[in-house]
């Protein structure tokens, strides 16, 4: 007996230390890659601007997203929005939270508010329980919101040390 468990702690062994320790890349992209940001819009809530953007994701496609916009040169403080990412809000898309960005707007703050993978035009969510669909969704909204960063602190209106990232990730109930 000894020896049998001997045996299953040894090939236990040997399959911990085989495994690759280097670190995963799934979260690398090139932060000096052109963000490529196309507008599509601008709405103006009384000194608030709200630009309609996007920019080009890392991880392939464009990643939608409102940049609201105070009076003034700056610098100012930024907020980069994440939303809820549940399939069943009428906000599963950047607009969760864009009254809450506009309100801080009035007190000086650019925020950013992306659109998660799962929220894009033309996704398809895959049924299927056991897919790997989900795990490459997270990996891209955060590779994705690690871009809008880049984005906001390339900003000339905006103070990169008064930087702050609200993102809210649920798993399926």
């Amino acid at each position: 007996m000894r020896a049998f468990i001997a045996a299953i702690l040894f090939l236990s062994a040997t399959s911990l230390l085989a495994q690759d320790a280097s670190p995963s890349h799934a979260f690398d992209y090139d932060p000096k890659a052109p963000l490529n940001i196309q507008e599509l819009s601008v709405e103006h809530r009384g000194n608030v601007t709200v630009h309609d953007i996007s920019y080009a994701s890392p991880k392939g496609g464009r990643v939608p997203a409102y940049l609201v916009v105070p009076e003034g040169k700056g610098p100012f403080a930024a907020v980069l929005w994440g939303h809820w990412y549940w399939q069943n809000s009428a906000f599963f898309n950047r607009k969760e939270f864009l009254d809450e960005a506009v309100a801080l707007a009035h007190s000086g703050v650019v925020s950013q508010l992306t659109t998660g993978p799962g929220a894009h035009p033309g996704h398809v969510e895959d049924k299927d329980p056991l897919n790997d669909q989900q795990a490459t969704e997270l990996v891209q909204a955060i590779v994705d919101m690690r871009r809008g960063a880049d984005l906001l602190v390339a900003r000339k209106d905006v103070d990169p040390a008064r930087l702050a990232t609200l993102a809210i990730v649920t798993t399926p109930s």
